[in-house]
């Protein structure tokens, strides 16, 4: 089983379409069920008259309005749960409890989990997610989002406890691969419409709590009965959505965790320990069961082998990924501090082991674009170079990467000029401008400390900023926004790094902020091909100097794309407002036009087997527009 990142897109759009027809239809078994229930205590008040047949009794006009009142219950519930949700993951990971971590947190455990999600976050190609910590013995794990932009990754207290390195890094892998797989967004609008089913059934349980202060309360306890018995039809309904949506993709991820990870001992590992502790993965907090189709691990008390079950047997997936076990589990050996000499060797050989791939051939990785785990290029290729670049990046600016003051800060140090005069220029414009002075102190410090970095390394240590970013208020964040284009116009012109950056960098933040970008897109006819066209052809430019090879680069890329009609765009009038129009277009595309595209860019890129800096950063830009995963250069 092999993950691919557009099909699995488009995969979880048809779940959605699934979820949306599931919801309907419990919508209207939750009508049919209060009306034959009104229906029945009309029943039960029988009539002087008993040649009055029981459907002449009935009030049809109150089935009528007890019906529209059901439907307008069920989806005000929705509505108002998925409001709650629109902060993304942390929304739902603090329903949870949630505690968030960060590097600077002095608990080894801490640590080596952030250590742990940075590698998976380079080597896969996204933003690195918030990363929560749930206050819980039971061992599990999730992730929650809306968008990469807001994604997030929670475990529990009891998995930092039981699991080594291995084992921890195969749960997160697993989890990194329902973002990918676009199943974390398909989780949140699940709890929204699972609450709107359920709510009516909570109102009736309101209602039989109230009436126990008011024993004579009769109207009030058959009006709860009732709406408990109807409550219990949407648990039925919303077990049966949970489970048609969640357990094969269950298996999809353990598979892509091993793909990604190429360690099975470290997955099947702690699917073994799950099975062997006596508590598993159940989890105590009163929401467990909002969010149980989104856990790793079954994470409420509820029998396996239940077709409304939420997750595969564990021995079946295990047997799935190792065929070889013995049916036999294995519990974690030592507590915490009798493991500690483990955890600090291992923290302390966090960055590449000899041997590993230095990540020189870029050709590979860029191949493998949408599938990370392709056997094509190995996945154990990008974690390598995930924990290569982790080794390369300071400690003074993975710390303030991960602060959302001093991340704006890290930034702008990837902005500033090599060029002593000029860099003193944008630093200026930062002192006068800021309303924040100390980001300019704070600039000073790190380039004091730090210097300027390595330009192989920038659009790591840009990845790892991103989600510190999210913690700024929507003010801060545009106010930012505006800095960052003031210090890279400084010197009134824009070179490529920093054009890319600064898309990369808008991009995120308009997706989490929900902002729209200037002007109205269109995507239809001519427009739509004219963007693609101005797209191959600042590729076509950047790849080849020679004006025949890029018309035939550009005639293969626009087949590729069954546009044999575009027309190569004028050097002269590809400007950079023009560009970023051409991208807001583009970003509007379907997953499997996104894939196409990006195949079309990528033929471009590696016409003469090598992807230098420019063509790199070109196709991270397309990656980040296109919400395409793409490993580290």
């Amino acid at each position: 089983m092999q993950m691919d990142f557009f099909t699995a897109q488009d995969h979880a759009r048809r779940n959605t379409g699934l979820l949306v027809v599931l919801f309907v239809l419990a919508v209207v078994s939750l009508i049919c069920v209060t009306d034959l229930f009104i229906v029945i205590l009309y029943g039960l008040k029988g009539s002087r008259n008993e040649s009055i047949g029981l459907l002449a009794r009935v009030n049809w006009e109150v089935v009528f309005w007890a019906s529209v009142a059901v439907f307008l219950v069920v989806i005000s519930g929705t509505w108002y749960k998925l409001r709650a949700l629109s902060g993304g993951g942390d929304a739902v990971a603090l329903m949870m409890g949630g505690e968030p971590v960060f590097p600077d947190d002095d608990d080894l455990k801490y640590k080596q989990l952030i250590n742990v999600v940075e590698e998976m976050a380079l080597a896969s190609g996204i933003p690195m997610p918030q990363v929560y910590v749930l206050p819980e013995r039971g061992i599990n794990a999730f992730a929650a989002g809306l968008t990469t932009s807001d994604a997030i990754v929670a475990v529990t207290q009891g998995a930092l406890d039981h699991f080594n390195r291995d084992q921890l890094q195969g749960v997160i892998a697993h989890e990194f691969s329902h973002i990918l797989n676009g199943d974390m967004r398909l989780n949140v609008r699940l709890i929204g419409i699972l609450h709107g089913i359920l709510v009516i059934g909570l109102i009736g349980q309101f209602l039989l709590r109230g009436r126990s202060h008011r024993s004579n309360d009769r109207g009030a306890l058959l009006l709860g009965l009732g709406l408990l018995i109807i409550g219990y039809t949407g648990v039925f309904f919303g077990n049966l959505i949970k489970a048609a949506v969640s357990r094969q993709r269950e298996f999809l991820a353990d598979a892509s965790a091993v793909q990604f990870t190429r360690n099975v001992d470290g997955l099947a590992g702690a699917l073994m320990i799950i099975g062997a502790e006596k508590q598993g993965g159940i989890l105590s907090h009163r929401r467990s069961d909002e969010v149980s189709h989104a856990l790793f691990s079954q994470g409420v008390q509820n029998s396996l082998s239940s077709p409304f079950a939420t997750h595969p047997p564990l021995s079946q997936r295990i047997k799935r990924i190792l065929p070889s076990w013995d049916g036999r589990y294995t519990k974690s050996h030592g507590s915490f501090n009798q493991r500690m000499s483990e955890r600090v060797s291992r923290a302390a050989g966090s960055g590449v082991t000899s041997g590993l791939h230095n990540g020189s051939d870029e050709a590979d990785k860029v191949i493998s674009v949408g599938r990370p785990t392709s056997d094509l290029s190995p996945g154990s290729m990008h974690m390598q170079s995930g924990k290569s670049l982790l080794q390369q990046i300071s400690p003074v600016i993975r710390m303030a990467a991960h602060d959302p003051f001093a991340a704006r800060a890290v930034i702008i140090l990837l902005v500033l000029d090599t060029n002593e005069t000029a860099r003193q220029r944008q630093l200026d414009i930062l002192e006068k401008e800021a309303n924040d002075r100390g980001l300019h102190t704070e600039v000073r410090r790190l380039l004091q400390q730090n210097g300027l970095l390595p330009r192989k390394i920038q659009l790591a240590v840009l990845e790892l900023t991103l989600p510190s970013l999210r913690r700024l208020s929507e003010q801060q964040a545009y106010g930012f926004k505006e800095i960052l284009d003031n210090v890279i116009r400084e010197d009134n012109k824009v070179t490529l790094f920093e054009w890319c950056l600064q898309r990369i960098v808008v991009e995120h933040l308009h997706e989490f902020f929900g902002w729209s970008f200037n002007g109205k897109a269109t995507f239809e006819g001519t427009q739509v091909g004219a963007c693609v066209g101005m797209l191959f052809s600042v590729l076509c430019y950047a790849a080849s100097r020679d004006a025949e090879e890029q018309q035939v680069l550009f005639t293969r890329a626009a087949n590729h794309m069954n546009m044999p009609h575009l027309t190569m765009s004028d050097r002269k009038l590809l400007s950079l407002p023009r560009i970023d129009a051409a991208f807001h277009t583009l970003r509007a595309f379907s997953p499997r036009k996104k894939q196409r595209l990006f195949l079309a860019c990528k033929d471009i890129v590696l016409a003469d087997g090598e992807v230098t800096t420019v063509e790199g950063e070109l196709l991270r830009v397309v990656a980040a527009t296109l919400s395409i995963p793409m490993p580290p250069m």
